[in-house]
């Protein structure tokens, strides 16, 4: 019985030691992975926030763009449409042609939608 059991002790020595390798490779692997994961983080965070910024201009943008469409489309109303001229000035200019206190009517002409 002597020779098996030292048999056994080497073999489970052995067991032992390739466990304790695996559980240190795990270790070194986890230990080098997580610096990495964090700063992983971080970046993901940065962009979200980039990406949220992004939409935000965008959106300007587009108030922007719209706000130059109007302006363009007053101007060439300005110099072409002589009702909406005289109507801009009543409006608009101060002092205009209107008087203080004094509130202009406008009725829609027979067979035209009113101007909004």
């Amino acid at each position: 019985m002597n020779d098996t059991s030292s048999e056994l002790k080497p073999q489970s020595r052995e067991r032992n030691w390739a466990g304790l390798n695996l559980c240190l490779f795990v270790l070194i692997v986890v230990a080098v992975a997580l610096p990495f994961t964090f700063r992983s983080l971080s970046v993901v965070k940065e962009r979200e926030a980039q990406d949220k910024e992004i939409t935000e201009l965008e959106a300007k943008l587009e108030r922007a763009r719209m706000f130059n469409t109007r302006l363009s489309r007053e101007m060439q109303l300005a110099s072409t449409d002589p009702e909406y001229l005289e109507t801009f000035a009543r409006d608009n200019v101060t002092p205009g042609y209107m008087k203080k206190g004094e509130i202009i009517f406008r009725l829609p002409e027979k067979g035209t939608a009113p101007r909004q």
